[in-house]
């Protein structure tokens, strides 16, 4: 606990006084007076000099200036007194106050306290410059205060300087004028969006918008803002606020896909470093435009809105602009702005559906207008239909003998689709090699001589016309005409020459041969291009040529023709085949080179697009889109070796590489994209035979490596934070650049702390955590920018983070009750004592103010110091309190409070004073002669407390030796009688015992008299009434409440007195009234009758200890006194803890460290009642059983520490202390106390690791090139300790000089280690470092971690080739390794993992192969093709890192020439070597042959095909000298010719058994030795089908049953097909169907299934019979047949018919029910699903008029009142309530409903029974009479009433007449038909068959009963009015 600040001499005094318990202490050494002291008082107002006001003397106050101050300016001069505090000006410089961005309007910014002019402010004016900058000032709450409110809504984002000028009028009449400046600053919480609208085309300089939240008041020095934003490169912000386009608003710059027709993007808009607003920007495109294939699929997005997350903020819609008004026929539109396809598809067929036109409208939901986008929609024709065949057949005549590819015919095809090529392909296999058709034309020529003997008469074969989504096949039919003997075929060859461009007509050829005439084309295709005379046989040309663009019938640049002619002599019908002329288009060099674009699209001007990688060693191939070569070549013939390929400019960057006129560039040069991006370079191919050149623009992109890293644009970042921000605030913005592009210039920001996180794309910095500035006040933060190229580069920055205080810290004072001891009538300027309060804020914030409670009677200073304005006053209140408020200076002010307990210690500043100042007693003899009798009581008061308020009296000389005053005032007298003769006035003294003693005195008048009574004060003879002592003592115990008789006055009974009363005179103790002495809670009551005295209330004798009066007894002479004391005795009372302390606190780690507690408890009982005995008993959390950490003095309380405490492991302890005393029994009290522990920096830091060893350690890996400063280890500490400066640590590493990594800053307990140093895996693989983390606080301990680094490989080095190399190779054989390359790579696993593999491509790299794993060269291609001596292999060694580093060397190989075996060449000439395929195939097809065959030799043996091998002799290549031979002989078909290598047929062969045949052939040559082929030949025959076998069924019946619901068109039983084992068109079949009778069924010819015809609702039992013929298409003559019988069966879907779940229910009418009453609900239940389990409800009752039921729910209701439609004498009735479901043929259930009507009008009108009596007889006649005329009336009212009820049921009568009369057609009663439908609804039977046949138009079922129903409730309603009933 804290002591006053008090001298060491005298401590001593202070704690032995009862002073001790005080705070602080003030002693006054100024000698008591009665008379108080008023303190001085300042006054209402200063003294003033002049006439007020002197205006303009600021501080000069002219010829006063000696005498007065001007204290502001325009204000008075007032006096320099003495005492008077004069103002010198009510504001301050400059006041200052920070306003969220976003408060509303009326927010109270602050308030503006007024100095040095307390207490004098009467009103004021006051102004705010300029008014109208949103804000105002009026007069505060407060005293002396004014009040700044912000005025408008808007956000607040500028700081402001604001002009305060007032005119304060003072008390006295005065004005003070003063004038400051007002700063308001915004603290941007959240920032103000504007939406606007741009369009597309805004031109670069456009304004667009102010800054939102932008005081126009706001000075533009030092506004500088900046926009950040995914486009914010288009827009730019100046000083001013205005924003303007930096460029013109471009979708596809802005990279806007197609489909979106606006978007909206945001601009955060920051100020140093803080955004403080946003501008929502949507952009719309000035037209809308979209092309879309008309197939686009359903829900398909055609546009939409770009940046969906803000679309919510949009309105939007569409307005159909188009002429025929469909656009939402086929789109939709949704509300988050996308236009859908809907589900209708578009056709492209249909006109109105090709081009839709529209309107889009869309605006900020917080703006009037909408703008308008024209839109359109362009539909493009897709290929989604197939071609079809124009004619179902078309038919082609050729004459027999016609030569090869000879024109037969065209098939035409149509489709609909706009796009879409349709290719051409020929079907049948067998006819494919006699025909072909042009891919894309249809144009079908002859591949081989069309001989009718060898083919037939007529072709059939399908030619497959396909565009790519379809195809059909079109039939073609070629019939071969006989016009000649077929062995008129001369055999002629005829050639011809012409030269393109030559001008017809121009010569070409001539085809006379004698005795021949009527020369012409065999086909008349023919004559197109050339003419031919027939006399002469001249063949001129018809059109000009162009070689390059030949078209039909050309076959490269060569067309053949066939030629026919008559013999002179014969009949022109016999035709001579001539034989084939050979027509050849001579080439001119008219045509310039081109590119190759397509494959078929060459063009002599063109772009490409290359690209190449910067910053690459070496050479470096340019690769071009889609990785194809430059590739052109020149039209004309024999001009390609002519070609020269250029580039212009040359740059020398690039070079070119020629090869078979492809064409490669390289480069050597280094490149930096950074510098250049792109070149431009124009490629030329040259015709060196002519002017012709072709030219290629090429733009080579230079791509970009990661090589730069990002740069920050600061070097670092500095913000300020305010604290308990909202987690998520944007402290601010950083940025970096980095000149790559793409991926390599994508930048992610990363940073490690706990407290904030950067956006990884944007760089914006948000809180993460809640910022608390008294616990961590500044933040020093490692940054990272990170690209993502490979590898990924970084560069870092720091980041320091201020964080700014705000007020949220109440101020705490030191303690909660302070206690000042102070005697009275002290001095007011000597201190009382200070009270002290802190407040962790800072600045303004910690700025404390102190005020009191009692303003009129204390004050306190800025100090807190506390005086008094007046002295204190010990009678008036020894124990004054005050509440001292510590205010600090925040905005809004925090405060809080103090209690103050003042004790006043009396001195001895009041005599004692007589409550009389004259005392009249009456002495008589007899009282000298009792002596001592009391005959008084003097009454005398002193305020004064202790001695000071104890007096003792003093009587005059005169009398002081007969009377006697004790201290009570009791007067006595003595035996001595006093001189009678003497003045009766006796001046008697009361003197207080002070240590300086106060007196006063009073007169006591003595009258005395001879005789008297037994009594004093009376007089008489002594024989009176009297006491028997003058003095009583009783005692009484405090605190009992119940009434007690204490004791009784005693008189002396020798004086046998009568009538004598009691009385109670008066007491200093108390109010005496009516005998009673009240004080306090109790009273004393004296019995005037018996002198009993008894107590009431509670004593304690703690407040006051005896109480004394003075009692009389008398009777109707005497009187006699006598002074009573009763004393209250103690009683044991439990002590009490008196001290407000009940927290203590005491450092960990500290034995024997008391802490005394002041006045801990107290206990005012006596004796052994009032000591007191301290103990603890009680300790949590607990230490052990009965052992504590703890220990209380057991004679003071005093707490202390006695096992060693750990705030690591208890933070805070309750220990409960009692108290008890010595009495019997003991009382006792108890208090707990909260026992903080205080920490102390006992715990060194820990690193957290999840190593499992028992020391710390991390295992990290760093690749080698990461870059230094970059973070390679995030890591965290934890210090065990409580307080944060105890956690704090610094970080250091261990062997700094060798180890790679150095600490990062960091928050804790975050922490990082960044790379120092470069690392070179090459040079060392793994590190080791030791990490130390020492507290910054003292004790300095510390802890360390090793840290283990691996060292990852990174592909930074390039494979070493170690080349060049020479190889020789002697009679290489293929897979012989030549050569094994050792080429290394320094770099690890797969960066050192090496790909080989040839970098150019050319002849000889396809004799060698390379491995790309082993670098082994092996030969993959005889040596014996290869021509040259020396084959040169450009080999390219690649590692397989990421990007992929490579090398290039050169293999030569002298090959050593060798002798050869024959080969196989297969199709190609032998001198095409480098054709060589090693497994060279024969394909050939043969016709199998039959007995019907004529002559069976002639299809034998003939020559099928002639295989030959190629050698090699002499270095040329030449057919092989060679003899043949089958390696599998299969003589038992064929056989070879050894020297000639023909093939022959020598078996008939049938195709069933063996439709192919495969033949492997070898050739040995007649060298030296002999030599075999090294591969063999393969012939495959193929055998052509004839038609030799009939179709077949599998079996010849087929029955199969057909269910009679099956639907129109739906296929029944198995698919029935026959068999042909024939092939292609010989198998096809063709099917007829004969029926036995009319059928319901139809064949299907694709399916082979039968199909349902007609319904077979009524062919149940029916069956069908088929007669099923399948015959064959080529020989019709083959058919086989099949008898199919189909019966029909009845299958009823509508399994079940609805339930009840009753069969019969009751129900309860009111007789008054009205109209919708409802009777219930009452349900079926259908297990059929769909329509047979949909159930309708239908009613039938007596009164079916009354009732209606719901014909869904079942619900049953009245549709008229009871008493209008049932008749009063109906008690009860019933209803039958259908259930039908909805199948074919409906089914139905039914229940029965019992209703009983009930009710008064019912009841009153149901015949009653007759009363019977015990004589019929004796009813009078009068009786009967009376009955009778009653029933008559009863008879005619009842016949009106119903008359009356009936009337609306007749009136429906009549309704339902009509409605029967106006029925089409209605049921007759007497039919057949109605009766059966009437029984079957009434047995609930709704689902029996029906007899159709007595109907001609039969109906539903379903509608049957409709009309049954309403036939029912028009013919026979139920009348309502049935007489019988009476």
């Amino acid at each position: 606990m804290a002591q006053a600040s008090l001298p060491h001499s005298e401590v001593d005094k202070v704690t032995s006084d009862p002073m001790s318990s005080c705070d602080f202490v003030i002693t006054t050494t100024e000698p008591p007076t009665t008379t108080k002291k008023t303190p001085t008082s300042l006054g209402p107002s200063p003294p003033v000099i002049g006439n007020r006001p002197h205006v303009g003397l600021q501080d000069d106050c002219g010829e006063y200036s000696s005498k007065a101050i001007c204290g502001v300016m325009h204000s008075s001069c007032v006096k320099k007194d003495i005492g008077w505090t004069f103002p010198t000006r009510i504001l301050e410089d400059v006041y200052r106050f920070v306003i969220n961005s976003d408060a509303p309007i009326n927010t109270e910014v602050g308030h503006i306290h007024l100095i040095n002019v307390d207490r004098f402010v009467i009103g004021s004016t006051l102004t705010l410059v300029p008014d109208a900058a949103g804000f105002i000032v009026s007069e505060g709450s407060l005293m002396n205060s004014i009040t700044l409110t912000k005025t408008v809504s808007t956000n607040f984002i500028s700081s402001l300087r604001l002009t305060l000028i007032i005119s304060a009028h003072l008390t006295d009449g005065s004005t003070l004028t003063d004038h400051t400046a007002v700063i308001i600053e915004p603290k941007i919480i959240s920032v103000e969006t504007e939406e606007i609208i741009l369009t597309e085309g805004t031109r670069r300089g456009s304004f667009i918008s102010e800054v939102p939240g932008l005081n126009k008041y706001s000075s533009s020095e030092d506004q500088v803002y900046k926009l950040t934003g995914t486009y914010s490169d288009f827009f730019s912000v100046d000083a001013h606020g205005d924003i303007l386009c930096d460029k013109t608003v471009s979708f596809e710059e802005m990279s806007q896909s197609s489909d979106i027709y606006a978007f909206v993007t945001e601009l955060d808009i920051s100020k140093g470093h803080h955004n403080v607003a946003k501008l929502s920007i949507l952009v719309v495109r000035d037209t809308f435009s979209v092309d879309i294939p008309e197939d686009i699929v359903v829900n398909k997005i055609i546009g939409r809105l770009g940046f969906h997350s803000s679309s919510s903020l949009l309105d939007f819609n569409i307005t159909d602009t188009s002429p025929q008004a469909v656009f939402f026929r086929y789109f939709n539109y949704t509300r988050s702005g996308a236009i859908e396809k809907s589900y209708i598809p578009l056709a492209f067929t249909n006109a109105d559906t090709r081009k839709f036109v529209f309107d889009i409208r869309i605006k900020w939901q917080s703006q009037q207008n909408y703008i308008k986008i024209p839109g359109e929609f362009i539909v493009q024709d897709v290929n989604n239909n197939p071609p079809k065949c124009v004619s179902s057949e078309s038919v082609f005549q050729v004459i027999s003998g016609t030569p090869s590819r000879s024109y037969i015919g065209v098939i035409q095809t149509s489709d609909i689709d706009t796009v879409g090529t349709v290719t051409y392909t020929i079907n049948d296999r067998f006819y494919s090699k006699v025909f072909a058709v042009t891919k894309h034309s249809g144009v079908i020529t002859a591949s081989r001589a069309i001989i009718a003997s060898q083919l037939g008469n007529r072709i059939n074969f399908t030619v497959n016309a396909d565009d790519g989504f379809g195809d059909t096949d079109c039939r073609v039919v070629v019939e071969i005409i006989k016009l000649s003997d077929e062995d008129s075929n001369l055999g002629l060859t005829f050639n011809g020459t012409l030269t393109e461009e030559q001008t017809p007509p121009v010569h070409v050829a001539n085809v006379f041969v004698q005795n021949y005439t009527n020369f012409r084309f065999m086909t008349t295709k023919d004559d197109e291009y050339f003419a031919l005379n027939s006399t002469t046989g001249d063949v001129t040309s018809k059109l000009k040529l162009d070689r390059e663009n030949l078209t039909y019938g050309f076959h490269g640049n060569t067309a053949t023709y066939g030629i026919q002619a008559n013999l002179d002599d014969e009949d022109s019908c016999k035709i001579t085949i001539m034989g084939e002329l050979t027509i050849t288009v001579a080439d001119i060099n008219d045509n310039a080179p081109c590119f190759l674009i397509t494959d078929n699209n060459c063009t002599s001007s063109a772009t490409f697009h290359g690209r190449v990688m910067e910053n690459t060693t070496g050479k470096q191939e340019v690769i071009f889109n889609d990785h194809k070569k430059l590739r052109f070549f020149d039209p004309d013939e024999d001009d390609n070796d002519k070609l020269e390929v250029k580039l212009i400019p040359d740059l020398g960057v690039f070079w070119c590489n020629v090869t078979s006129n492809a064409i490669q560039m390289f480069t050597n040069v280094i490149l930096d994209r950074e510098t250049i991006d792109h070149i431009n370079v124009t490629l030329r191919v040259v015709d060196t035979s002519s002017t012709h050149t072709a030219t290629a623009t090429l733009s080579i992109s230079i791509l970009d490596k990661n090589d730069n890293p990002p740069i920050f644009t600061e070097p670092s970042y500095e913000y300020n934070v305010t604290e308990n921000t909202k987690i998520g605030f944007t402290v601010g913005v950083v940025n970096a650049t980095d000149q790559d592009i793409g991926p390599n210039g994508r930048i992610q920001y990363s940073m490690y702390s706990s407290y904030f996180s950067v956006d990884e794309k944007t760089g914006v910095i948000t809180t993460t955590n809640n910022l608390d500035r008294e616990s961590i006040a500044s933040f020093n933060i490692t940054l990272l920018a990170k690209d993502d190229g490979t590898p990924r580069l970084t560069s870092t920055t720091t980041v320091s983070i201020q964080i700014c205080d705000i007020n949220d810290n109440t101020p705490i004072f030191t303690k909660q009750e302070y206690q000042f001891c102070v005697e009275e009538n002290n001095n007011c300027n000597v201190s009382l004592g200070s009270v002290k309060a802190t407040d962790e804020d800072i600045g303004n914030n910690s700025v404390i103010r102190f005020t009191v409670s009692r303003i009129l009677d204390f004050r306190v200073d800025d100090n807190g110091e506390l005086f008094c304005i007046r002295s204190l006053d010990y009678e008036s209140n020894p124990v004054p309190s005050v509440v001292v408020t510590a205010t600090d200076g925040g905005i809004p002010a925090r405060h809080s409070t103090t209690h103050i307990v003042i004790k006043v210690f009396d001195t001895n500043d009041n005599p004692p004073l007589f409550t009389d100042k004259i005392t009249v007693v009456n002495v008589t003899n007899y009282d000298f002669e009792h002596s001592p009798k009391l005959v008084a009581l003097l009454q005398a008061t002193d305020r004064d407390s202790g001695d000071n308020g104890k007096f003792r009296f003093e009587l005059c000389s005169e009398y002081n030796k007969s009377f006697t005053v004790d201290d009570n005032g009791a007067l006595y007298t003595t035996g001595n009688k006093p001189d009678q003769s003497r003045s009766t006035d006796c001046n008697v003294v009361v003197t207080d015992c002070g240590n300086e003693p106060l007196s006063s005195s009073a007169i006591i008048r003595f009258y005395f008299t001879s005789v008297g009574g037994g009594g004093g004060g009376g007089g008489g003879t002594g024989s009176g009434i009297a006491f028997n002592s003058s003095k009583f003592t009783f005692h009484v115990l405090e605190v009992n409440p119940d009434p007690d008789e204490i004791g009784k006055l005693s008189i002396d009974s020798r004086k046998n007195p009568s009538n004598y009363t009691f009385t109670m005179m008066n007491s200093l103790d108390g109010e005496v009234n009516n005998n009673n002495l009240t004080k306090d809670n109790a009273s004393f009551y004296l019995n005037p009758w018996n002198g009993q005295i008894n107590k009431t209330g509670v004593l304690d004798r703690e407040t006051k200890d005896s109480y004394a009066f003075l009692a009389s007894v008398n009777d109707m002479e005497d009187t006699d006194l006598a002074l009573v004391t009763i004393k209250v005795d103690d009683v044991n009372e439990p002590p009490k803890f008196v001290t407000k302390l009940k927290q203590l606190g005491f450092f960990e780690n500290t034995v024997n460290n008391t802490q005394d507690i002041p006045n801990m408890a107290e206990d005012n009982d006596l004796g052994e009642n009032r000591i007191m005995v301290f103990s603890l008993i009680k300790q949590e959390p607990p230490l052990q059983e009965n052992q504590f950490n703890f220990n209380v003095n057991s004679d003071n309380g005093s707490i202390s520490v006695v096992k060693p405490l750990d705030f690591e492991t208890v933070k805070q302890y309750n220990i409960t202390v009692e108290v008890h005393d010595k009495g019997v029994p003991p009382l006792s009290a108890t208090r707990v106390f909260d026992i903080l522990v205080l920490d102390v920096n006992d715990n060194a830091p820990t690193f957290v690791s999840n190593s499992s060893s028992e020391n710390c350690l991390y295992n990290i890996k760093v690749k080698e090139n990461s870059a230094v400063d970059s973070i390679v280890l995030e890591y965290a500490i934890a210090d065990a300790d409580g307080n944060l400066d105890f956690q704090r640590s610094r970080f250091s590493v261990m062997d700094p000089e060798t180890c790679p990594l150095k600490p990062g800053t960091h928050d804790f307990p975050d922490a990082s280690l960044l790379v120092k140093v470069s690392l070179d895996f090459e040079e060392q693989q793994e590190h080791d470092c030791t990490i130390i983390a020492t507290n910054i606080a003292v004790p300095h301990l510390s802890s360390n971690c090793s840290v283990h680094i691996d060292v990852l490989d990174v592909n930074d080095n390039t494979p070493q080739t170690h080349g060049p190399y020479h190889v020789n190779v002697t009679d290489g054989k293929i897979n012989e390794v030549i050569l094994q390359m050792n080429a290394t790579d320094k770099d690890s696993d797969i960066n050192g993992r090496l790909v080989y593999g040839y970098s150019v491509e050319t002849d000889s790299t396809s004799f060698f192969g390379i491995d790309s794993n082993s670098g082994r060269i092996t030969i993959i291609k005889d040596l014996f093709q290869y021509i040259s001596a020396e084959a040169i292999l450009q080999v390219k060694v690649s590692d397989k890192g990421n990007p992929s580093r490579s090398n290039h060397t050169t293999v030569y190989i002298n090959i050593i020439s060798n002798n050869t075996a024959p080969w196989f060449q297969g199709g190609s000439d032998c001198k095409d070597s480098d054709k060589h395929n090693p497994s060279p195939n024969y394909s050939i097809n043969i016709t199998e042959v039959d007995g019907r065959v004529a002559d069976m030799n002639n299809v034998l043996n003939q020559s099928l095909i002639s295989i030959t091998a190629c050698d090699k002799e002499q270095g040329n290549f030449d057919i092989c000298n060679c003899s043949y031979e089958f390696v599998e002989s299969n003589d038992d078909y064929f056989e070879i010719d050894k020297v000639t290598g023909m093939v022959r047929q020598i078996r008939p062969v049938d195709r069933e058994k063996n439709p192919r045949f495969q033949l492997t052939i070898s050739a040995t040559d007649n060298g030296k030795p002999p030599r075999i082929s090294r591969n063999k030949a393969v012939l495959n025959i193929h055998v052509n089908d004839l038609d030799d076998n009939p179709p077949q069924f599998h079996q010849d019946y087929y029955t199969f049953n057909v269910p009679n619901n099956s639907l129109v068109g739906e296929t029944v039983g198995p698919p029935l097909r026959a068999t042909d084992p024939d092939y292609g068109i010989n198998s096809s079949i063709t099917y007829t169907v004969k029926y036995i009778e009319h059928s319901s069924f139809i064949f299907n010819n694709t399916s082979g299934r039968f199909q349902v015809s007609e319904p077979l609702t009524n062919q149940t039992g029916n069956q069908f019979w088929v007669k099923l013929t399948a015959t064959g298409v080529t020989t019709p003559i083959f058919k086989n047949v099949a008898f199919v019988t189909m019966t029909v069966w009845y299958e009823d879907l509508n399994k079940s018919p609805p339930k009840f779940d009753k069969s019969r229910y009751k129900a309860t009418i009111p007789f008054s029910a009205k109209k919708g009453y409802q009777i219930g609900s009452f349900h079926a239940v259908d297990t059929d699903s769909g329509k047979n389990g949909e159930i309708t409800y239908h009613l039938e009752s007596t009164y079916w008029d009354t009732f209606i039921v719901d014909r869904k729910t079942g619900t049953i209701s009245l549709l008229y009142d009871v008493i209008e439609a049932i008749p009063y004498y109906v008690r009860s009735t019933n209803l039958t309530l259908l259930a039908t479901d909805g199948g074919n043929q409906p089914k139905s259930g039914s229940c029965i409903i019992d209703i009983t009507l009930t009710g008064e009008e019912n009841e009153k009108c149901s015949p009653e029974t007759a009363r019977s009596t015990d004589d019929p007889y004796e009813i009078p006649l009068y009786a009967a009479i009376s009955v009778a005329a009653c029933l008559l009336l009863a008879l005619v009212s009842g016949f009106l009433i119903m008359f009356s009820r009936n009337k609306q049921v007749l009136n429906k009568y009549e309704m339902s007449q009509k409605r029967l009369s106006s029925m089409d057609k209605h049921y007759d009663t007497r039919t057949e038909r109605y009766q059966r439908l009437s029984k079957n609804r009434f047995n609930g039977e709704y689902n029996r068959s029906f007899d159709f046949e007595f109907d001609d138009n039969p109906m539903s079922p379903k509608e049957d009963y409709d009309q049954l129903d309403e036939y029912d409730r028009a013919v026979e309603p139920t009348p309502d009015y049935d007489a019988t009933a009476f």
